[in-house]
């Protein structure tokens, strides 16, 4: 089954290491928490009430991923927001590499394993078959650009890339602003993705901000000396 959350671990994996960079690592985690969200709004099984998450069809997808994620949704004890959702389906171990290895069996990446120390085990997912990642960028950039009038899965998908900072590897210098203005003005309509994205941006921000003030209290006793 083809998703939001598969398509944007593929546009955020590097083709050839088959790594996420260091750079789109926080916003992919909550970007795929909000994918989530989103594919399981596509398949109506639930959606936004009062700034609540809520639960309409608790009936599996068929896709292993997102029922989880549904299961987590049907049984919270109570409604949550879109931001709770983000970040905790977003947090789930392994969920980057069970992503990755859905689209390893659709036959578009491989997965390779290094040891190192002989303890520990890097699992990487590079590129097999471009197509379907060239074909996805194409759909992205006609949209953003002006040359097509994107669907709604379209336009969810890139309100992931906006929020997770992806544009800078879809669109050139030339072309980036362009394009994020087109796309901030396609989304604007779309409330359910608005809602995510910007669920998603507030936990990467906040992320940002925990990390930065870490790193200051780490450093500061020795910058008076």
């Amino acid at each position: 089954m083809q998703t939001l959350a598969g398509d944007l671990m593929l546009l955020a994996l590097d083709d050839d290491r088959g790594t996420v960079s260091w750079q789109h690592s926080t916003a992919l985690r909550y970007g795929l928490g909000g994918a989530l969200l989103m594919d399981l709004a596509q398949q109506e099984r639930v959606e936004s009430l009062d700034d609540k998450i809520v639960l309409v069809d608790p009936s599996p997808t068929g896709d292993d991923v997102l029922d989880a994620a549904l299961n987590a949704i049907a049984t919270s004890n109570k409604p949550r927001d879109a931001r709770y959702w983000v970040e905790s389906l977003g947090g789930r171990s392994g969920l980057k590499e069970q992503l990755s290895r859905q689209l390893v069996a659709r036959g578009i990446l491989r997965e390779q394993e290094r040891e190192f120390l002989r303890v520990f085990h890097d699992h990487r997912f590079p590129t097999d078959d471009s197509g379907p990642e060239s074909s996805l960028r194409g759909l992205l950039r006609d949209a953003a650009l002006g040359a097509t009038e994107p669907d709604t899965r379209t336009l969810l998908l890139l309100s992931l890339v906006n929020a997770c900072k992806l544009a800078d590897d879809l669109f050139s210098r030339e072309e980036r602003s362009q394009a994020l203005s087109r796309i901030k003005e396609l989304v604007e309509g779309e409330q359910f993705g608005k809602a995510v994205s910007k669920a998603i941006a507030a936990a990467a921000a906040a992320t940002a901000a925990a990390a930065s003030a870490v790193f200051t209290a780490t450093v500061a006793p020795g910058a008076s000396h």
